[in-house]
């Protein structure tokens, strides 16, 4: 077994990619199976975990027996960035597959291989003793993505994976297998690491909060106080609703508060669409159109107008037999569309 760790050196980040982690995974395998496959029948993916040693001659830099040893023992250390002056590089070391499983004509292709895995990733994480450390107390981690693991050849063809660089999608795989693992081995984590997972569901939250946001400014076309822009977007964000989609209702008033929405009954003249047009655009709208010709036939004669201000009017749906009215820039008619799928908030273009 291991033993205890002293310092957690990812413990303040609250990361599962940390020593007190890896221990545990490595008593698994050390204590029970030195082999694990985990997967299940219908789940797009999988992980095979292994638990490999290096020979006493191989990490023994006093032993000559052989210079090719020598050769592949130095090219990993200085892979590792390990000082063989003060760090020592320990026995054992876990190799991590993840892998994407083939789907559609794919399967065909990599039945043809004797493969069922694509989109596969290799880590190799290795224990050492650092400073001079009599126990171990640091860990390094290489990747590649080889669909076969073949030994020796992948770590010399492997490249180092940096703990510290910010927003390395690989460290953000790792940190997931890592909690799948977790689960899989029956290993408890510890409060004070954050899970992967919760980490995926606040940033996916976060990342919608700022939809919201994008689309109340431009549906008002930055007609709005920041502070209110969050208010506003808040409790679009909070609210809920059995349906599938957000629907204009009451709950929704205080978007008639800014200058550039206009709610209007299904049915209206063209002169209900001049004034309150003139309203949201500060200026006199008169545009031309044919006689008895009223509500949604005026939309045509409608664009036109506005086209020539570089302007669309648009509308919230309502599910109701009235219109939530409010100009767009007509630049940024694509990404409001763009932004109704993202935040469930059905918009028509008129």
């Amino acid at each position: 077994m291991l033993p205890e760790k002293n310092i957690d050196k990812n413990m303040g980040y609250y990361s599962i990619i940390s020593l007190s982690i890896l221990q545990l995974v490595y008593d698994k395998l050390a204590d029970e199976k030195s082999a694990i496959e985990i997967t299940e029948e219908n789940a797009p993916d999988g992980i095979s975990l292994n638990l490999y040693k290096f020979s006493d001659s191989f990490l023994d830099s006093q032993n000559d027996s052989s210079q090719k040893a020598d050769n592949i023992r130095n090219e990993i250390y200085k892979k590792l960035n390990i000082d063989e002056k003060t760090d020592r590089l320990e026995y054992p070391f876990i190799h991590i597959q993840y892998y994407q499983k083939p789907d559609g004509y794919l399967k065909e292709y990599y039945s043809k291989m004797n493969s069922n895995k694509s989109s596969v990733y290799n880590f190799f994480i290795f224990f050492c003793k650092a400073k001079n450390n009599i126990e171990i107390n640091d860990f390094r981690i290489l990747q590649d993505f080889r669909y076969d693991f073949v030994y020796m050849q992948d770590l010399l063809d492997s490249t180092y994976l940096d703990l510290n660089e910010p927003e390395n999608s690989k460290l953000e795989i790792l940190s997931f297998v890592l909690e799948k693992i977790c689960s899989f081995l029956q290993i408890t984590i510890p409060e004070n690491i954050q899970r992967p997972t919760d980490l995926f569901q606040q940033k996916s939250e976060d990342e919608l909060l700022q939809n919201f946001e994008e689309l109340l400014k431009l549906t008002t076309r930055g007609n709005i106080e920041i502070n209110e822009l969050k208010r506003q977007s808040k409790i679009l964000f909070d609210y809920k609703t059995e349906q599938s989609l957000y629907v204009y209702d009451d709950n929704f008033d205080f978007l008639l508060e800014n200058e550039n929405y206009w709610h209007s009954d299904w049915k209206f003249d063209p002169e209900d669409a001049e004034y309150f047009i003139s309203e949201m655009i500060g200026e006199d709208l008169n545009f031309e159109y044919p006689e008895e010709t009223y509500s949604q036939d005026l939309f045509p004669y409608i664009q036109t107008a506005l086209e020539k201000r570089g302007l669309e009017l648009m509308s919230y749906v309502t599910k109701g037999d009235d219109y939530l009215f409010f100009l767009a820039n007509k630049e940024d008619v694509g990404r409001i569309l763009e932004l109704s799928k993202l935040t469930k908030i059905e918009i028509d273009k008129l």
